[in-house]
């Protein structure tokens, strides 16, 4: 391989994973509630990130329609607002984690809270406030067959949206205590929004887009993440768990193969642990 051929491979891949830092405003508890209605009030001082590339049906071009994300914080929770451009909107009210509301209109944030790109934890809304939350867990292998999303997880985040003039929006209350994250007040987590669409414009085609460049050809999917938030002096609110815990076992022994097993009393253990 020569050297032009090698500077080009490392200039395509510096394009797919460019960090770009965006330090997030912190705002008092009280400027928000949850009504599906993004206000001047909550949206005063957040950071916007826009959904610039279509992933789907197209390869890293510009979308038909216009996503906007608002991010802002409090000492506990995390607040991302979406405002989505469109012509028309399907949505519907499903129950928890059902793949049908995957058939709707809908918003996306992604996080890897440790930056290892090792897990992806997604959390998903319509503007009806049905949620799906889920963790994928990076590929192992080049191929990218041991990846994939497993919807077992269950993190309490609020959710709720509403039709609007332009489309629709959506806004979310993440609580810290419920996002698995490294120790300590202040955080820096990789992020990227996405949302679904049909665009009427193209024959209904099922659209996907993305904060952040995508290259089909990568395995590594959070590698490619190309957007930081900073969250500093957030309040740790610490759980604590009962946890009942039962265990019993039973052992036998016999002289000769057709003997029959004489069994031992059953040992049982139980009590509480906490965490």
């Amino acid at each position: 391989m020569n050297i032009k051929s090698l500077l080009f491979i490392l200039l395509c891949s510096y394009s797919f994973s460019q960090e770009n830092i965006l330090n997030l405003n912190k705002a008092e508890e009280s400027k928000f509630v949850l009504d599906g209605i993004l206000s001047e009030q909550e949206l005063e001082n957040s950071v916007e990130l826009e959904i610039l590339y279509e992933h789907e049906p197209g390869y890293n071009i510009t979308p038909e329609y216009k996503t906007t994300g608002y991010l802002i914080y409090t000492d506990t929770f995390l607040y991302v607002g979406f405002k989505a451009y469109r012509d028309e909107v399907i949505a519907s009210i499903h129950p928890r984690d059902n793949r049908s509301l995957f058939e709707d209109d809908f918003a996306n944030i992604h996080f890897d809270t440790y930056g290892d790109a090792r897990n992806n934890i997604g959390l998903t809304s319509n503007l009806y406030g049905s949620q799906a939350d889920g963790v994928r867990v990076e590929a192992t292998g080049y191929s990218g067959q041991n990846s994939g999303w497993s919807l077992d997880s269950n993190f309490d985040f609020k959710s709720l949206g509403r039709y609007t003039d332009f489309g629709y929006e959506v806004e979310f209350i993440i609580p810290f205590s419920e996002i698995p994250f490294p120790n300590g007040k202040d955080q820096r987590w990789k992020i990227n929004l996405s949302t679904y669409y049909r665009d009427i414009n193209n024959q209904g085609s099922r659209v996907r887009a993305y904060s952040s460049m995508q290259d089909r050809d990568n395995t590594c999917k959070l590698c490619q993440i190309d957007h930081t938030i900073v969250m500093n002096d957030i309040k740790l609110d610490k759980k604590f768990d009962l946890l009942p815990y039962l265990s019993s076992n039973v052992s036998g022994e016999r002289t000769k193969f057709y003997d029959r097993i004489n069994y031992e009393t059953p040992n049982v253990e139980y009590g509480i642990g906490a965490n």
